[in-house]
């Protein structure tokens, strides 16, 4: 599930905004699109995220329906209270 730092970066993104577009994760994440939309979609095959569509705009966020996702959105919510997590970012 949580096999590199990219996939820890949108899980701890998506913890921290709630919801988020593809072109936002991208950003913010500093992950290519097409890469992106692989994680994502791993992502979404195990249930920890979930996609909404409003027309051409995917909009995606932690699956708190399922077990796996409430773990990590509460994982990432104590990290970020421990530790700031911006700085995960900066730092890659």
């Amino acid at each position: 599930m949580l096999s590199g730092a990219s996939k820890v970066k949108i899980l701890a993104l998506l913890t921290k905004e709630t919801e988020l577009n593809v072109t936002a994760i991208a950003k913010k994440a500093r992950i290519n699109h097409s890469r992106l939309k692989i994680y994502l979609e791993e992502l979404k095959d195990q249930n920890i995220v979930t996609e909404k569509n409003f027309g051409k705009i995917r909009i995606f966020l932690i699956n708190e329906n399922n077990e796996g996702g409430k773990l990590i959105k509460e994982l990432f919510s104590k990290w970020e209270k421990s530790y700031e997590i911006n700085t995960f970012f900066e730092n890659e």
